[in-house]
């Protein structure tokens, strides 16, 4: 249900990065303290009790995200919105014009919770981009590398992304759950695989 926009480009500038096209995810920009809610709204969610059967997945952990991370937007703004009311009382500042945090930055926090619940964390848009033929994930703190179709780039070009795991512990649940959906079980006597991965729609 989020548009995210791709870019793939070519770097003319002189430098050590052997590759010369880039393949960027433009997903929405988090704000200093954010990562920490996101963290924390995932770990509500993981944590709830649920009284009923579960049909619909992701319009549950939307919901339920939607209205944790309300709730916590509302209470940071009504604190700024306290602290700019002050101000603006003894002449410093302007006052407030409203106690409402911006809609779209809602909607921005519930994609990372949605991207890591539903989707395949930081792999979710490449796995969905039909002008992809091969995502390439290698190791943790290292750049996600793609294949593009010809029509993009040269026939069988890497090209480097903007996504990496930050930590093993997303990176192997991810990995061995996309290997899973085609029938391969990773283990130490088999710690990697090449797999077809074919989601719902796509």
């Amino acid at each position: 249900g989020f548009e995210v926009d791709v870019v793939v480009h070519r770097d003319r500038l002189l430098g050590d990065d052997r590759f010369e096209a880039k393949y960027a995810v433009l997903e929405p920009d988090l704000l200093p303290g954010d990562e920490a809610l996101v963290a924390e709204c995932k770990e509500r969610i993981w944590e709830a009790n649920v009284e009923e059967v579960v049909d619909d997945r992701t319009a549950f952990i939307r919901e339920r995200a939607r209205q944790f991370l309300s709730r916590r937007l509302t209470a940071r703004n009504t604190r700024r919105y306290r602290i700019r009311t002050a101000l603006a009382a003894h002449g410093v500042g302007v006052p407030p014009v409203d106690r409402r945090y911006a809609e779209d930055r809602l909607d921005d926090l519930v994609y990372y919770v949605l991207r890591d619940y539903v989707g395949e964390g930081v792999l979710t848009v490449p796995i969905r981009d039909p002008h992809l033929e091969d995502i390439e994930a290698n190791r943790v703190g290292e750049r996600i590398k793609v294949v593009p179709r010809a029509d993009v780039v040269r026939a069988g070009e890497r090209v480097p992304t903007n996504l990496a795991f930050d930590d093993e512990t997303s990176f192997v649940n991810v990995v061995t759950q996309l290997a899973a959906a085609d029938g391969v079980e990773l283990s130490a006597s088999q710690p990697s695989a090449k797999v077809n991965l074919e989601p719902p729609g796509v």
